[in-house]
């Protein structure tokens, strides 16, 4: 089992285990038109986690509820469906972005591999999880600050693995 930080607390929904770590159709199609399907995977600390935990962890505010700026674990639907949401603005041509920029995220995607969006804090920062295994950063966890994977991956900190970062 996973040690997970005291300072993380669930949040008040129904706990969510996930009996399944297949990908939603519409997000395995976005990823398979980006990366290609086999080299993704989902590694098997986070996979322990979220069939065992389940995820909704906050940090608390002063007050005792859950901090709204404070550091967030999400459960592995609010993952996918946050991954999911990225692709898609990703793959959709925006009326008000030219062509270029769009091909550029798409590029930017194809470069870095495929990541889940598993939690974050504040407004800013997004924590990713490569679960790509073609990548030398397969299993690590990236705190990005005002990025994505469409912008490029410059973290501010990592951690060598899901359970570093848990923990």
């Amino acid at each position: 089992m996973i040690s997970v930080n005291p300072r993380l607390v669930r949040d008040d929904k129904p706990v969510e285990r996930a009996t399944s770590l297949a990908l939603p159709g519409e997000l395995t199609a976005l990823i398979v038109a980006i990366h290609g399907a086999e080299t993704v995977e989902i590694p098997a600390d986070y996979a322990e986690f979220v069939r065992t935990d389940g995820g909704g962890l906050w940090t608390l505010a002063p007050n005792g509820a859950p901090d709204p700026y404070g550091w967030e674990v999400h459960r592995f639907s609010t993952a996918l469906a946050a991954t999911a949401g990225l692709y898609e603005r990703a793959v959709t041509e925006q009326e008000d972005a030219p062509d270029w920029e769009h091909k550029a995220s798409i590029a930017s995607m194809r470069k870095v591999g495929f990541w889940l969006e598993i939690g974050g804090y504040g407004w800013r920062h997004l924590h990713y999880l490569c679960c790509d295994r073609s990548r030398d950063q397969y299993g690590k966890v990236y705190d990005l600050n005002d990025g994505d994977l469409t912008t490029g991956m410059v973290p501010d900190v990592v951690w060598d693995s899901f359970s570093e970062y848990i923990g």
